[in-house]
């Protein structure tokens, strides 16, 4: 039998292969696959041992070592009924004729990164007024995949900065017009608004200024000091 399992979500993939290790009530033979010689590939496909009728072996990253990934279909049709193999790729081309033909043989699957939703972070500020920790420190571990610190601050700040505003706007000011504002995020922005007290507001503007020298002095971790303001809040 041969697995097939792709992507760097590491997360959800080493479950899939601890999953296998237990079915199969066998001690993986682990071999990093950038370092075996051909010799080693060999063995590892066709040797059997005086102690076990069966193995399973385990190589990761088999197709860096470009010399013998090439040549890995030749040497599967060797491969004995008595090995279980699974390839562990979190980079491989999946353009090359190599891959194709794995994955006509091989039990396969994929295991990418999700992408955070674009709009959650739009929704950081919301979830922080909610006071709902364990949500942001969700967004924040999904966000940290695919988004700049730096400007994820900017974001927090500029949204800081429009809800202040919106707080202590006069009747008869043009919000849409003076913050370039679309009317569902002014909308948004005066529900939120409504629940703060001039404390309230005093606390965010110096949580957001504190934040900024922290970030401008390098005194944390960016992601840090972005999980502790919005901790805070």
């Amino acid at each position: 039998m041969i697995y097939l399992f792709t992507g760097e979500n590491h997360g959800a993939l080493e479950p899939a292969v601890q999953k296998i290790v237990t079915t199969s009530g066998l001690t993986p033979e682990k071999l990093a696959g950038d370092e075996l010689s051909e010799n080693g590939l060999v063995d590892a496909l066709t040797a059997t041992t005086l102690f076990a009728d069966k193995r399973l072996v385990v190589i990761r990253r088999l197709s860096e070592n470009k010399s013998l990934w090439n040549k890995l279909p030749d040497y599967l049709a060797r491969l004995s009924d008595d090995i279980t193999l699974i390839l562990i790729e979190p980079n491989v081309d999946k353009r090359t004729t190599v891959f194709k033909t794995l994955k006509s043989v091989a039990e396969y699957k994929d295991f990418p990164l999700a992408k955070p939703d674009d709009s959650a972070k739009f929704r950081l500020l919301d979830v922080a007024l909610a006071g709902d920790k364990q949500q942001i420190q969700m967004m924040i571990t999904e966000m940290k995949l695919a988004e700049d610190p730096y400007l994820m601050f900017g974001l927090i700040a500029s949204q800081v900065f429009n809800l202040t505003a919106v707080w202590s706007a006069e009747a008869g000011d043009d919000l849409t017009k003076d913050l370039g504002l679309k009317p569902y995020s002014l909308s948004r922005l005066k529900t939120q608004a409504k629940k703060l007290t001039a404390a309230d507001i005093k606390k965010l503007t110096k949580l957001v200024a504190d934040a900024d020298w922290d970030i401008k002095n390098s005194r944390g971790e960016p992601w840090l000091v972005l999980e502790k303001l919005l901790l805070t809040i």
